[in-house]
């Protein structure tokens, strides 16, 4: 699934969650809830 895909499938209200690894395999990665979009706030891709 690309961004736009999980995007869509949050504003039909599936709950979706991104994790992401670092480039060093021994730091934390970044794991984020992709909430619903609105007429005034947009994803930025």
């Amino acid at each position: 699934m690309d961004l736009t895909e999980v995007q869509n499938a949050a504003n039909v209200g599936l709950v979706c969650i991104i994790c992401a690894q670092r480039k060093d395999p021994n730091t934390p990665g970044h794991i984020c809830a992709v909430v619903p979009e609105t007429v005034t706030h947009q994803a930025t891709r």
